[in-house]
């Protein structure tokens, strides 16, 4: 049983193998590797194993967990039973996020500070909102981020941070890793090599019209830049009922986009070589799936279940990017939800 911080992948590539060369036994015969990694901190490590927030199992075989589910009867907290390579990577993901909001609680304070505003007051507000921010709210994997505030605030506090020649690495970092994420999206669509690309989604959010900044603006922007044909579903966006700084936004940013919205989702999904879907509308999803063909491939920028594209097309290859011919899209596309 691995206890130990290890990356992902250590359990199949250098545990199982060195077990499996010393003693000439077979794993998942004679012999089982599970990982259960520990989360007791310096100090009070006795009271965190006693007392455990999560306990997490992992074996490829779920079946070969049994010794060890006996050893966490009655302890309290959940208990996760999930994969190795998960089990390997969680530790990583807690201990990451923990350094991030250390990091991210310093940076506040710095520049509160450097504005002569209390951050104990500005940290007592922020962490009362249980949820949005100290929350699982925005932690599931999915797309860039965009809209008409976080990216505008997020300009004006590191502005305002280097205007006092402050150094918040963190903070100005988040924009440049919004964009990267962006690009790993371009970088999917493009691998595939086909040019007929149909994107169910506009508006930055689900539910709203609001094009101002959305991911999925840049990213049509993009893949027209380099020879695609795109034709865009959104439930909530029309032509004519863009107003405002909304109409000018199209205006100025996708002129042509009349000729490049439909509202029939069917027509988009059929006409399309690569559908990408940018949108969590997920009630729409199976709609897609009825639609699919063994030659067209999805790209899911929402990280909708698998399970939602298995039920619909156990047979198509193209709702698991499982083709030869995108395995290229497949790379891009772990990366760009991961």
């Amino acid at each position: 049983m691995l206890r130990s911080t290890v990356l992902p992948g250590t359990a199949k590539s250098l545990a199982i193998p060195t077990i499996e060369s010393a003693s000439r036994k077979r794993a998942g015969v004679d012999f089982a590797v599970c990982a259960n990694p520990e989360f007791t901190r310096e100090g009070s490590a006795i009271h965190d194993f006693l007392d455990p927030a999560i306990t997490v199992l992992g074996a490829d075989d779920l079946s070969h967990l049994l010794p060890i589910r006996e050893l966490y009867q009655g302890v309290s907290g959940r208990i996760f039973e999930t994969s190795l390579g998960v089990a390997e990577m969680v530790k990583y993901v807690c201990n990451a996020f923990h350094a991030l909001k250390v990091t991210f609680a310093n940076e506040i304070g710095t520049l509160c500070q450097q504005l002569d505003v209390d951050e104990k007051a500005v940290t007592e507000i922020f962490t009362s909102d249980t949820r949005l921010n100290i929350s699982t709210a925005y932690l599931t994997p999915g797309f860039a981020f965009g809209g008409s505030c976080l990216p505008k605030d997020l300009r004006a506090l590191t502005y305002c941070a280097k205007q006092l020649d402050l150094n918040l690495p963190l903070l100005r970092a988040i924009m440049l890793s919004n964009e990267a994420h962006l690009e790993r999206a371009v970088e999917a669509v493009l691998a595939t090599k086909r040019k007929k690309i149909g994107v169910l989604g506009l508006s930055f959010k689900s539910g709203t019209d609001d094009l101002r900044e959305s991911p999925s603006v840049e990213l049509i922007k993009r893949l027209l830049g380099e020879g695609c044909q795109i034709q865009i579903w959104d439930r909530d966006v029309s032509l004519g009922g863009l107003v405002g700084s909304n109409r000018q936004f199209i205006a100025e940013e996708i002129p042509h986009i009349g000729r490049l919205l439909s509202t029939d989702l069917q027509e988009v999904v059929k006409e399309s070589e690569v559908v990408v879907i940018s949108t969590k509308a997920a009630e729409h999803i199976e709609a897609i799936l009825t639609s699919l063909r063994p030659d067209q491939v999805i790209i899911d920028l929402c990280s909708h279940p698998r399970r939602s594209f298995d039920a619909g097309a156990s047979n198509n290859k193209a709702a698991s990017l499982g083709e030869s011919s995108t395995q290229d899209a497949q790379a891009h596309l772990e990366a760009a939800v991961s």
